[in-house]
């Protein structure tokens, strides 16, 4: 009988049934009986006798090894009913105070392990009829006999043992009694450390993370005690686990200050680490956009540029907003460093080669982030890091199973990009089609989610995040050079295997600033979308489906290419306008700061309430120079994107109209009730950022609004761009002047 090998987050049960049964030898291999109520059911492998009829049964040492590996093979093989009913559950569930703390936390692992992979945690875990319910109350019961009384070393143990709690009585045990030793004073700060990792890297444990303010506070008090080691081990707890903030934001201001003071002496891996954790957290993200230590971050890696992974150039660049403007050369630098991956590291890595084409190659990514097999070996030529393989024991061809993966076109055509000109030229997916599975000499369509390969997908989120980053900041000369990229034969494959998910996210970011791909046909295929998200619903398919599907409806009405059914496109339209509302409460900002001390949640709300709050203000100084209510209204303009826009209209020559009933109460622009032959319509769009470009006469439009922007003109509206930061520095009388100064040069063009 194989062994079969549970993977937990903390430590392999494997390894702890290996010692087991080094210490304990197996009783025999014959096949027996399992006495059990009257039944008698054959289990290979091992002799066990249940509890029942007890005087009956053979007087033999219990073997506690025997007894968890039978549960997780039964725990493997069965469904939730089958291991309810099963003699081995029966057995150990009568056997749970015979097992040492260890070995409990063995069994409670594989327990608890095989209730969440089964979906338990969510469909029955709570459920009085569920049939494991009698299971679960003796696990919970056994474990408030051994760790309920208080000791912090045991609750610690059955917290790092695993990471599911299913129950509710076991939750809140564990939950009180990590509350009540939160005050336990410390000598050192690593149990703190400890602790903190315990509560946070948590996924069913009640209360967490906002019970463990003290934990962050102590940690505060003591973080000059801990090495770096140590407090990128606390920032991983943020990266693999969906804790969402720190509370404690002097610890934050501490963790950027002693990582940014420290540059020339940290390493690589942690400095990375620092990078992820800052970027995977939306509060930490905003306080980081915020501060100087960016600014300074950003000058060590770009006068250092060949010195670090090109993984830490690409999450730093992410993490800034109003620095990266006044760095060009570092973002070009970067560009050129993806551009040339294409031709180096993902050609070696994924496409193979002779010995001569895979030794000596530049590998501009993180080295440590990519999955190499054992036999490639990395060493530093004149301080860039480079790989070296031995293709006799390394294979790189990507095979799956049999499978292998046909091989592209040798050269696109070089008329794949939309021009707004010829939009009419888009290509189709039979110009230019996708790999396909090749499966004992027949081809089929390429499967993007069944089959793919188990193969790191680093380099395709740190692309990714740089073409988000590009497009954000309206960067043409760099998507322009990002475009041949991403089309390129072995990018391509390399997504469709890796992520396409991701693909489509990068190809959805040029489309936003105007550099629109052929693979946009692809992606709104029916073939496509069921193949990636497996079913064609408004909650697996994401939000950039629709918005390519909007841009080739906008942009492009005369293309061929595959389009979303108008059904799929209705309920996506009415879904974001539910789940994503463009509305925000508006909270000034004295009772934000009254109600919400913390300063990383006024950072958070901080954009949300500027935009809603010159919304508000734009509305009352356009009634107020329009003469009376009834002229503007506030809407969201398109229904795929989101944020409220001030919408108005005019004559021809130039004279406020009162909307109509029907555009007043609509929740999106309705263009069949929009009367655009003889009024003039308008729109007052506000950055999403504040960034002033110097060169430039007027501030900087950023982030999705250039795509509303440029949507908005082709669709016969004038826009009105204004910029939080001019706005907040002004008087009401200098924005009624500047907004004036704004129409009449708006009703003149």
């Amino acid at each position: 009988m194989k062994y079969f090998q549970i993977i937990s987050s903390f430590h392999s049960p494997f390894r702890i049934i290996s010692s087991l049964f080094r210490n304990h030898p197996p009783l025999s291999y014959s096949c027996s009986l399992y006495s059990h109520r009257n039944l008698c059911l054959p289990v290979c492998g091992r002799k066990f006798y249940s509890h029942s009829n007890t005087d009956k049964r053979p007087n033999l040492i219990f073997n506690s090894s025997s007894l968890i590996q039978d549960f997780a093979e039964v725990l493997q093989s069965g469904d939730l009913r089958s291991v309810a009913s099963h003699p081995i559950s029966v057995d150990c569930q009568k056997r749970l105070p015979d097992l040492d703390d260890h070995q409990f936390l063995t069994v409670l692992s594989d327990y608890d392990s095989f209730f969440q992979r089964k979906g338990g945690s969510l469909r029955y875990g709570f459920n009085k009829s569920n049939p494991l319910n009698w299971l679960m109350t003796s696990f919970d019961s056994e474990c408030s006999k051994r760790f309920a009384d208080g000791d912090f070393v045991k609750s610690l143990s059955i917290l790092e043992s695993h990471r599911f709690f299913l129950a509710v009585n076991r939750s809140k045990m564990i939950n009180r009694v990590l509350r009540n030793n939160l005050k336990t004073p410390f000598t050192s700060p690593k149990p703190i450390l400890r602790r903190y990792l315990a509560f946070m890297t948590r996924h069913h444990l009640w209360g967490q993370p906002f019970k463990f303010y003290q934990v962050e506070y102590a940690l505060q008090v003591r973080l000059d005690e801990l090495d770096v080691p140590d407090i990128c081990s606390f920032l991983e707890a943020f990266i693999v686990t969906p804790s969402r903030y720190i509370s404690n934001d002097e610890l934050l201001i501490s963790i950027f200050a002693r990582f940014t003071n420290q540059l020339d002496s940290i390493h690589s891996s942690h400095l990375l680490t620092f990078l992820l954790f800052s970027n995977r957290q939306i509060y930490i993200y905003h306080y980081a956009t915020l501060t100087p230590h960016v600014s300074k971050l950003l000058h060590f890696l770009n006068t250092n540029f060949e010195a670090y992974p090109l993984t830490c150039h690409i999450n730093a660049v992410a993490l800034s907003v109003k620095f990266l403007l006044h760095r060009p050369q570092y973002l070009q630098k970067i560009c050129d460093a993806i551009v040339r991956m294409s031709e180096i590291s993902v050609d070696a890595f994924l496409n193979g080669g002779s010995s001569g084409d895979c030794q000596a190659r530049t590998l501009p990514l993180n080295v440590e982030d990519t999955a190499f097999p054992s036999s490639c070996s990395v060493k530093m030529d004149n301080g860039t890091p480079s790989i070296s393989t031995n293709v006799d024991s390394c294979q790189l061809v990507p095979s799956f199973n049999g499978l292998e993966m046909k091989n592209f076109p040798s050269k696109l055509s070089d008329s794949t990009a939309i021009d707004k000109g010829v939009a009419e030229n888009l290509p189709t997916e039979n110009e230019h089609p996708l790999p396909t599975m090749v499966k004992n000499g027949h081809s089929g369509p390429r499967v993007a989610s069944s089959f793919r390969l188990n193969r790191d997908v680093t380099p395709a989120l740190n692309i990714t995040q740089f073409t988000n980053t590009v497009a954000f900041f309206n960067c043409n000369d760099m998507a322009a050079q990002l475009k041949p990229f991403l089309e390129s034969n072995r990018v391509s494959q390399y997504f469709l295997e890796a992520s396409p998910e991701l693909y489509v996210r990068a190809i959805t970011y040029l489309a936003y600033i105007g550099h629109f791909s052929h693979l946009i046909s692809t992606f709104l295929s029916e073939e496509f979308l069921l193949e990636t998200y497996k079913r064609i619903s408004i909650f697996n398919v994401p939000r950039y489906i629709p918005e390519l599907d909007a841009i080739l409806q906008i942009e492009c009405p005369n293309c061929q290419s595959h389009r979303l059914m108008p059904e799929f496109r209705r309920k996506m339209a009415d879904f974001m306008l539910a789940h994503y509302p463009g509305k925000v409460r508006f909270v000034d900002r004295e009772t934000l700061r009254a109600i919400h001390k913390n300063f990383v949640y006024e950072v958070v709300t901080r954009e949300f309430v500027l935009y809603k709050y010159t919304m508000e203000e734009a509305a009352s100084l356009i009634s107020e120079l329009f003469g009376g209510d009834g002229y503007t209204h506030m809407c969201r303009a398109l229904p795929h994107l989101s944020g409220e826009n001030l919408i108005w209209c005019t004559d021809a020559a130039g004279k406020p109209q009162k909307l109509s009933a029907e555009v007043k109460e609509a929740r999106t622009l309705n263009f069949e009730v929009i009367d655009t032959e003889e009024l003039r319509w308008f729109i007052l769009v506000c950055s999403s950022c504040n960034i002033h470009d110097k060169e430039r006469v007027r501030p900087m439009v950023v982030g999705r609004e250039v795509l509303k922007v440029r949507q908005m003109k082709l669709l016969g509206f004038q826009v009105v761009e204004v910029v939080h930061e001019e706005w907040e520095t002004m008087s009401r009388d200098q924005r009624l002047s500047i907004l004036k100064q704004k129409l009449s040069s708006s009703v003149a063009k």
